[in-house]
């Protein structure tokens, strides 16, 4: 699909969305320490490859989780946590006090994490066990806006983003279980204390830190190592999200803002080593109405999923560069994704539609 060098399109229909380019864009090298972009413009699609397989209704479904302790995906919905059984049975559905916007998987304590809602300003995260909340722990004295959540596999914690109230940053959360009963510590604002971080990945070594600008830090010592300098292409103040493309080397940025800027960015990991950080900004005019509500990479297609978080659809563009479509249905409002390597599925929030969709 993309390399260090050339983004690649396959254009197949005659639907023309964007203005007619000839070759697409070859992203150049920018001097170590800087940052630099080319466009890609979309022009056409072909027919979907996949279709939505199942679904079951969930109150404003946003964010969600696989639990490979026990094959259950947790959805998040700014309220309640709904956990599902595969294909799509709601099993359990537990309220936190001051409700979930984002989740993360810890694989130590083979616990789920839930932060509060992002509007509540409340400073708490909730871990679940099972169909049950287990504790519920208090992130530091200051008031802040726990909005993310990513693992770190190489100190062994979730990283939680504020959106910027309190002193912002990123906080480290360690759990462990002793006897028994989940432990917690918190290292309150850990690092990036001056960006309001709406979405973190942990990939390749790296921590990504997407505020106005992406910010990359080095997974175990936090040490700062430059920034994707995406805001030229953005409005301020849009919610991003983050995913891992490891076929090649790629972090997947969606941004939801206005549909005619750039909403999906390809960021070259590759260069990071050196100093470079350049990226690819991809011009959906047309295709991914409102920007995009959530990204996700699937192991098994070797697709990046991208939703359109004011429209009806989640695109896929595979490993050859083919883009194409799932259709899910009226008033869908896609946001948040998770990829289900149980049974090799996609699942999808519908935020406005009040369903869970499973799509292969």
């Amino acid at each position: 699909m993309l390399g260090a060098g050339t983004l690649t399109v396959v254009l197949l229909l005659t639907v023309v969305l964007g203005s007619a380019t000839g070759s697409l864009a070859t992203v150049s090298k920018a001097p170590p320490g800087q940052s630099h972009g080319s466009e890609v413009v979309v022009q056409s699609i072909k027919s979907a490859s996949s279709s939505v397989l199942d679904s079951c209704l969930i109150s404003t479904a946003q964010a969600s989780v696989y639990d490979p302790a026990n094959g259950y995906v947790y959805v998040a919905s700014d309220g309640p946590i709904s956990i599902v059984k595969p294909l799509c049975t709601v099993i359990a559905t537990v309220t936190p006090t001051y409700g979930a916007f984002a989740l993360a998987y810890d694989p130590v304590t083979k616990e789920v994490v839930a932060t509060a809602g992002a509007f509540s300003e409340a400073n708490f995260v909730y871990v679940l066990a099972g169909t049950s909340i287990v504790a519920t722990v208090k992130l530091g004295p200051s008031l802040n806006c726990p909005i993310s959540e990513a693992w770190d596999p190489a100190i062994s914690a979730i990283l939680i983003g504020n959106e910027g109230c309190g002193p912002g940053g990123v906080s480290v959360l360690y759990l462990t279980l002793v006897d028994g009963v989940t432990r917690a510590a918190v290292i309150e604002a850990a690092f990036d204390t001056a960006s309001a971080d709406t979405s973190l990945l942990v990939a390749d070594g790296y921590i990504f830190s997407a505020g106005p600008n992406v910010n990359v830090f080095n997974d175990r010592t936090f040490a700062y190592l430059g920034q994707f300098a995406v805001s030229q292409f953005t409005l301020q103040g849009a919610f991003n999200h983050l995913a891992w493309d490891p076929l090649n080397n790629t972090v997947v940025l969606g941004i939801t803002e206005a549909p005619s800027l750039s909403s999906v960015f390809f960021l070259i990991a590759d260069g990071i080593r050196a100093g470079h950080f350049n990226f690819q900004h991809f011009k959906t005019i047309g295709i991914l109405a409102g920007g995009v509500g959530g990204v996700a990479y699937s192991p098994t297609t070797q697709s990046v999923y991208m939703t359109a978080a004011d429209g009806n659809d989640v695109w896929e563009l595979d490993k050859s560069g083919e883009l194409t479509h799932v259709y899910l249905g009226n008033i869908a409002a896609p946001e948040g994704l998770a990829y289900n390597p149980g049974n090799h599925d996609m699942y999808v929030c519908g935020a406005n539609s009040d369903t869970l969709y499973v799509i292969r």
